[in-house]
């Protein structure tokens, strides 16, 4: 009998793309007083059982759809479910590559305020707020924040693919998605110092500074930030490269592949490599995409891990990326090179860059 378990998701590196200027992030902050709830009590003192069963619903001005990061009276509050699960893959309106968002994300079985990306709006759940308090909404208005939420188990084990775990006596988080740029933590409510509380370590990890025994079990951990699945990069070579590593840690055979969709949807390219079984520890690998005219396309990188059966037979386990938006524009597909003219060298040129700017 094998122990079946997915192999761990791709970090993928940026090198040959650039967020062009038109689209920066635009980190935007909404500011709303409470009004029009129930009173908490009657004229009577009595507790108002219009109250206890009221909710209160703010729309997010964004027009694109994205994940934020919400306070009530400067104490960050969490998503949750409380009785309610829903799951929504909205397109993103009047965009091109035709991303999408996929309310997947980490949160609570209780919570503060449900979530809905189709109608960009949120709905606290009764008793949660009142007439008077003051809301902060956290987003990036070109739709790459991204919120999670956990609580912290009662046993905290060494396995570093849990979402905490212990090492050389500190606690790692691992985040759900691959970051781009600073990661924003609040726990239990309160906003943690970054570089004082806690440090990113790599675009998918942070450690936690304080002593293990800080964190109790069930102390609520919020996480925001950007990920690189809502950041259409704009391409600086016709044939992009695209580095991949993750840490290979079964003496098994694992199969990398890399599809290329154009913005219908389509397959255009897949590429496959394989890594021996005898090959354990770190795996680098580079692929080249090959787009076939200018335009915007996607692509996502995914493992399959293979267990072989006793009886021959093998069963498969498969992680993947999200897909990743890009960009190629005239300039860059029909240059001479295949380079845009600022990532080359040499007089005219840049030395040339790396990573998202």
């Amino acid at each position: 009998m094998a122990l079946v378990k997915d192999p761990p998701i791709p970090v993928l590196a940026l090198d040959n793309f650039r967020v062009p200027l038109n689209r920066p992030s635009q980190l935007m902050s909404e500011s709303v007083v409470v009004a029009g709830m129930p009173e908490t009590t009657t004229f009577s003192g009595t507790p108002n059982e219009a109250f206890s069963s009221a909710t209160y619903r703010h729309d997010i001005r964004s027009a694109i759809a994205s994940i934020p990061f919400v306070t009530v009276n400067g104490v960050a509050v969490s998503e949750g479910v409380s009785g309610y699960t829903a799951e929504a893959v909205v397109p993103i309106p009047n965009d091109p590559s035709g991303r999408t968002i996929t309310n997947r994300h980490t949160f609570l079985p209780t919570g503060d305020y449900r979530l809905s990306l189709g109608n960009k709006s949120i709905t606290f759940f009764p008793e949660t707020v009142q007439n008077g308090d003051k809301l902060q909404i956290l987003y990036d208005a070109v739709g790459g924040s991204w919120a999670e939420f956990f609580t912290v188990p009662e046993t905290v084990t060494t396995t570093n693919t849990e979402i905490i775990f212990e090492e050389n006596g500190y606690y790692y988080v691992n985040l759900q998605k691959q970051s781009l740029g600073a990661v924003m933590l609040a726990i239990n409510g309160v906003i943690q110092g970054d570089g004082v509380s806690y440090v990113k370590t790599s675009d998918t990890r942070i450690q936690l500074l304080e002593s293990p025994d800080t964190y109790k079990s069930g102390d609520t951990f919020g996480l925001f930030y950007k990920t690189i699945y809502m950041v259409v990069g704009l391409s600086m070579n016709k044939e992009p490269q695209i580095p991949i590593n993750y840490l290979k840690d079964k003496s098994l055979i694992d199969t990398i592949r890399v599809r290329l969709f154009n913005e219908d949807g389509n397959i255009v390219q897949e590429l496959n490599q394989t890594i021996a079984a005898d090959i354990v520890g770190a795996v680098y690998r580079t692929f080249t995409l090959l787009p076939p005219a200018p335009g915007n396309y996607k692509y996502r990188v995914s493992i399959t891990r293979q267990y072989p059966l006793l009886n021959g037979e093998s069963v498969y386990a498969t992680s993947q990326t999200d897909v990743v938006p890009f960009e190629i524009t005239r300039n860059v597909f029909y240059s001479p090179d295949g380079i845009h003219p600022s990532n080359r060298k040499g007089p005219g040129g840049a030395e040339g860059f790396a990573g998202v700017y």
